[in-house]
């Protein structure tokens, strides 16, 4: 029995290092045809091995994750302490993931330059740490003049991770494509709204409880941002 998490090396290749497109396609290819039972994070993912794998649809079972029980909300005060100790406000956008290109970045960036054009002064949040190929968002974050507006925290404790969950106005995931997406689950779990994209499992994850956009329309990506500001 295997669990596949995502096709990203099938759909977007052009996301992935060299030596990664070729262990993807020869390990996850031959499990798939070798494997007694396969298990997905969601629809989207047993669609795309039935369609780009050919795998046998009953032999798929989708089990969706789930947050860590200490994604919760927390009391005003624990969240406060936390956001001192990184010198943070609360309002915020938050991204939380490995920075890599299938995220969409750069797009996010692009829409945080939209809101300041607009006089819409909110700084964006960045937790994670560096994955592959991330050179364009940092060139990018100097080419749109946001040195000031954008903080990258890494390594970032869990137990911090929930309460910056907590003070953000809200998560916003644009990526090209997730298996999953599980910080939209850890992030509505701590009381955050969420924005993501219209693409592969995240409108599955979030259903109607998030703001869905066009991943590479970074004015809809602003325009969701904008809204949910208004209202928190």
């Amino acid at each position: 029995v295997i669990t596949v998490h995502d096709l990203n090396f099938l759909l977007y290749p052009q996301y992935l290092l060299p030596e990664a497109r070729r262990y993807y396609n020869g390990q996850i290819t031959w499990a798939v045809h070798r494997a007694d039972a396969i298990v997905a994070d969601s629809y989207a993912t047993q669609r795309d091995l039935v369609r780009l794998l050919g795998a046998a649809p009953q032999r798929i079972t989708v089990a969706h994750l789930a947050a860590d029980e200490r994604f919760r909300v927390l009391s005003e005060s624990e969240v406060d302490a936390v956001l001192h100790h990184y010198g943070l406000s609360r309002g915020y956008l938050l991204f939380v993931g490995v920075w890599e290109p299938r995220k969409n970045l750069p797009g996010l960036l692009e829409a945080l330059a939209l809101l300041r054009g607009q006089g819409i002064d909110v700084p964006l949040v960045i937790v994670g740490r560096a994955g592959w190929l991330y050179e364009e968002i940092f060139s990018k974050v100097k080419a749109l003049g946001l040195a000031s507006a954008v903080r990258f925290l890494e390594r970032v404790p869990v137990e911090d991770l929930v309460a910056l969950y907590n003070g953000a106005a809200a998560l916003v995931m644009p990526s090209f494509y997730e298996g999953f997406g599980l910080p939209v689950l850890e992030a509505m779990q701590s009381g955050t709204p969420v924005i993501v994209s219209d693409r592969a499992s995240l409108p599955e994850i979030v259903g109607e409880a998030g703001l869905v956009i066009d991943p590479s329309d970074p004015q809809a990506i602003a325009q969701a941002c904008d809204c949910l500001l208004y209202t928190s």
